[in-house]
């Protein structure tokens, strides 16, 4: 682990105590966030489990944990459970899926030719609801909802930029329906990152198929197009009276061009090649590379997103030097969307 890394770490554990702010985490979205979806359903059809875990970790798509399970770790709350390993997990997300109803079909990275269903988000939310105590979202959770990639990556392949612009503008309609169903089953804490730029791993840079001509850039064209729209959607949303949540916008896309501008300062050693290439095998030491896989990254990443994610959700206590100066140096270039304060948490918390 980087000096930095480390560091966030140590503060995190120094000055967050139990009190802080949710009893449970409840997990809605795709790969980012999967803690282990996919991976159960993959077993339960009969199918190659997916991730193979070695080398993943734990049903996650990366080597070791993620950053739903160092924040819940950070807060001292339980780690979210797959909801599909049948133990009444929290955690709804699935490798694959995209902002909208229903399911889709995903096709694995790590097991080339596998093919399964996958619930998108709206369906997630539509489970967890269907699994709660009167179909409600309980006081104390915090729900964390990071979804959006599939969406991308769809849009991406109209090959326009028209076609992709209305694409992303119907996702975002879609994002705020499944953000106000929240809200109206009792949501009180919600955590929204922004999508990172996917354009920049090295699945679209020699690592994966063969792609159409233009497709890396209007992804990176569209990507920034999206968190410019869901910046403004959830503004939007923080100032609308009728809304009894708080929203808490997280800057991923800065975060993940910050680490590839200067990946020294973080640790990093690679952030241009995947430690591990499914069919090739990994390489011997994955530390101090940016991506596990050529799509998802390591787990040190995973880590920073935790220490970022904690800094945007949680109040903090009235004099955190330490904190504040671990930070600026974690946002220090940052770039995308401003991302606008939480709604209800008072300028300085």
């Amino acid at each position: 682990m980087s000096t930095l890394r480390s560091f966030l770490a140590i503060v995190i554990v120094a000055f967050f105590p139990s009190w802080v702010w949710a009893g449970q985490i409840v997990v809605f979205g795709d790969s980012l966030s999967d803690v282990g979806n996919v991976y159960a359903d993959s077993i339960a059809l009969g199918l190659t489990p997916d991730p193979p875990t070695p080398p993943y970790y734990a049903g996650r798509m990366s080597n070791g944990p993620i950053w739903v399970d160092y924040l819940a770790d950070a807060m001292n709350v339980p780690r979210a459970e797959a909801s599909q390993q049948g133990t009444g997990g929290t955690g709804y997300a699935y490798a694959g899926s995209a902002i909208g109803p229903g399911t889709r079909l995903r096709n694995s990275i790590a097991i080339p030719g596998q093919v399964q269903p996958v619930s998108n988000t709206g369906k997630q939310i539509d489970d967890f609801l269907a699994a709660s105590a009167g179909n409600r979202f309980s006081p104390d959770q915090m729900v964390l909802f990071w979804g959006g990639a599939q969406n991308l990556l769809q849009a991406t392949l109209t090959g326009s930029v028209a076609s992709g612009l209305a694409a992303v503008a119907a996702t975002l309609s879609e994002f705020e329906l499944e953000l106000r169903k929240l809200d109206a089953n009792g949501a009180q804490r919600v955590v929204v990152p922004n999508q990172i730029d996917a354009s920049t791993a090295p699945f679209f840079n020699g690592y994966g198929p063969t792609l159409p001509a233009g497709t890396q850039p209007l992804l990176a064209f569209l990507t920034v197009a999206f968190n410019t729209q869901l910046d403004a959607l959830l503004t939007g949303l923080m100032a609308d009276p009728t809304l009894q949540m708080q929203l808490f916008p997280v800057d991923m896309f800065g975060l993940l061009k910050s680490v590839e501008a200067n990946p020294s300062a973080f640790g990093f050693t690679n952030a241009t090649t995947p430690a591990f290439i499914p069919g090739f095998g990994q390489v011997a030491n994955p530390a101090g590379y940016v991506f596990w896989d050529p799509i998802h990254p390591t787990t040190e990443v995973h880590q920073l997103m935790a220490a970022a994610t904690y800094h945007a959700a949680v109040p903090l206590p009235g004099t955190l030097p330490l904190l504040v100066l671990a930070i600026g140096l974690l946002a220090a270039g940052r770039g995308g969307a401003r991302r606008p304060r939480a709604k209800g948490v008072p300028a300085g918390a």
